[in-house]
């Protein structure tokens, strides 16, 4: 099973395009399933047809590492797939691509081309992973530096990947739409919110080190 983790607020209709690519171009649709945190109040997933792949999980308006954290909470599958609402899958049998990079020990940050930046803007990790660091997203962050923090630790184990899969990002900053306030949050909003993030991110350059030598006992361990 791929867990795909993909919180949305009042987009309906980008996130039922996320979903209908998502599952329509991969080879076993069967084997996905879909986390959806969705804030109190938003009822805006009403107005669209959500297949049974999809879980819902409802709760206080959070923050966007906060919400990733929350549905991964209900993931059913081993691999852990971070996504946005606002992308659109491009590759035909993507599952099966992604599911032939995975290594025998389940070590691993992957991630497709989004299209965008060319670096790991959706990150993709084991359950196993999830484990032995103790969490999905890094806690203390609130809307930033997320994959960057996942990426960072693939790196310094040498488990990071770009796969031959391309989930186009429709960001604003690449004038395919319109900035909404879901942007202006993610971003950081403010720019001392994303200072915030960052400095978060630079101070907590040990607890990557601690995570990447846990993972990296594990491959040397061979531990299934």
């Amino acid at each position: 099973m791929i867990s795909i983790i993909c919180p949305t607020r009042n987009r309906p209709e980008m996130y039922a395009a996320m979903v209908d690519s998502c599952l329509s171009l991969a080879k076993e649709p069967d084997r996905i399933e879909i986390i959806t945190y969705v804030d109190h109040g938003d009822h805006s997933l009403a107005s669209i047809s959500v297949p049974p792949n999809v879980t819902c999980i409802n709760g206080p308006q959070l923050a966007t590492a906060p919400r990733y954290n929350r549905s991964a909470d209900f993931a059913q599958g081993p691999i852990i797939f971070t996504m946005n609402d606002d992308v659109l899958f491009r590759t035909q049998d993507w599952d099966a691509i992604l599911r032939a990079a995975i290594p025998p020990d389940d070590i691993y940050c992957l991630y497709p081309d989004d299209g965008f930046r060319q670096r790991c803007g959706f990150a993709i990790i084991s359950k196993k992973w999830i484990e032995i660091v103790g969490y999905y997203h890094y806690p203390a962050l609130h809307h930033n530096f997320g994959d960057t923090w996942m990426e960072d630790i693939g790196s310094q184990v040498g488990r990071l990947a770009m796969l031959p899969i391309l989930c186009e990002h429709n960001h604003p900053l690449c004038n395919k739409r319109e900035w909404d306030d879901n942007d202006r949050e993610q971003s950081g909003g403010e720019l001392s919110k994303y200072k915030r993030d960052e400095q978060i991110y630079n101070d907590g350059h040990s607890d990557r080190l601690d995570a990447a030598s846990r993972l990296r006992d594990i491959i040397r361990r061979g531990c299934g």
